[in-house]
């Protein structure tokens, strides 16, 4: 029941976050300011990325997972990475 939850809202902060980062893709994204700050919101995302990687090996080598839950930990993993991605666009845009 937990796992559905945490899934369900971990869709919709995809879903928006996404919505996010490509209105800011087509609008200012073409430009050098815009490239810039979609460098650096890709740099912190990447972080997230690499970390849910290892914690993701770290299960599967250490853990007793079964699919249900890993299909939780990749969706939030995912919701995460964007969410990231949508928050420095944001601070970002404000600030340069």
């Amino acid at each position: 029941m937990l796992g559905n939850t945490i899934f369900i809202i971990a869709t919709i902060i995809f879903v928006i976050t996404s919505g996010i980062f490509i209105g800011f893709v087509f609008s200012e994204g073409k430009d050098e300011r815009g490239q810039q700050i979609l460098g650096k919101s890709f740099s912190v995302a990447f972080i997230f990325i690499l970390v849910g990687f290892v914690v993701q090996s770290l299960l599967f080598r250490y853990g007793n997972v079964d699919l249900e839950f890993m299909k939780v930990y990749v969706t939030t993993w995912i919701a995460i990475v964007m969410a990231s991605n949508a928050i420095t666009i944001t601070v970002l845009k404000r600030r340069v």
